[in-house]
């Protein structure tokens, strides 16, 4: 995953290509159209129009990761790899794009403006790769010294528990777990576990057995110190994300014991 670009702001051009700038409009249209081979012509070196306000282009994002996440590797005529390869060049663009436009707040924002639509599309997809390069550019941030440890970032990063999936709220919690920063962990930890007994108390029976399911597999993960399996499924998707190395089986140990402690609290 190349994030030096987008932390950078990096103002290159973008390639030329012969498609005309895509607009909100014209994603939708595809996304409703669901023909994989037209939404991969169309979003190969695709340009876009974005909106001029926030909270229209928050609109625009949604619908753009829902067509990507349309697109099905196994039943195009490219290669799964290839596909993928198009898909995350058009969401680089995208989102380098959005970021020259509306500056690096938009990044923090983005998960609180994710729909239900998008996370349920984001957790339904076999393929990760989207959800971890997204949460990879938020977990990034922490190299920016005026953003690492602050509030938005914390939050920014808590929201993917909305994604459902085990190995992005695995992965999610340890960082918490394992922050430098006293204070700051505690906030981290204290957020998390408080999102997902709120989403736990709240949801709606669909929306709860999801995220029951992902705790299951967090809590044997964490239980059986899979460090090889977490590292595959993330940190090496993650590549120039990665603000440290992959987390230790004592990590795990350490992760397993203070979700533990909250528990005991809690009685």
């Amino acid at each position: 995953m190349d994030l030096r670009n987008l932390l950078n702001q990096n103002d290159e051009s973008s390639s030329s290509n012969d498609n005309s700038n895509l607009s909100l409009n014209d994603l939708k249209r595809l996304l409703s159209a669901g023909d994989n081979s037209k939404s991969i012509e169309k979003i190969t070196n695709a340009t876009f129009a974005f909106p001029h306000s926030k909270h229209e282009s928050f609109v625009f994002f949604n619908v753009f990761i829902q067509l990507l996440l349309s697109i099905t590797h196994e039943e195009d005529l490219y290669d799964t790899n290839y596909t993928r390869s198009i898909i995350i060049d058009s969401l680089r663009t995208c989102i380098n794009g959005l970021l020259r436009q509306f500056g690096m707040s938009w990044l923090l924002e983005i998960s609180q403006h994710f729909n239900l639509k998008t996370w349920i599309a984001l957790h339904s997809s076999k393929d990760i790769s989207i959800l971890i390069y997204l949460y990879g550019l938020v977990l990034a941030l922490s190299r920016k010294s005026e953003i690492m440890y602050t509030p938005e970032w914390i939050e920014g990063l808590v929201n993917f528990i909305q994604s459902d999936t085990h190995e992005v709220i695995t992965h999610l919690w340890l960082s918490a777990c394992t922050l430098d920063d006293a204070h700051n962990k505690d906030d981290f930890k204290n957020l998390f576990v408080h999102t997902m007994e709120t989403r736990l108390e709240t949801q709606q029976e669909m929306e709860r057995k999801r995220l029951t399911e992902a705790l299951r597999h967090m809590l044997l993960l964490l239980k059986n110190a899979d460090t090889e399996y977490l590292a595959a499924r993330v940190d090496q998707q993650l590549g120039n994300a990665l603000t440290r190395p992959p987390f230790t089986k004592d990590e795990f140990m350490i992760g397993m014991m203070q979700l533990e402690a909250y528990s005991l609290s809690k009685h």
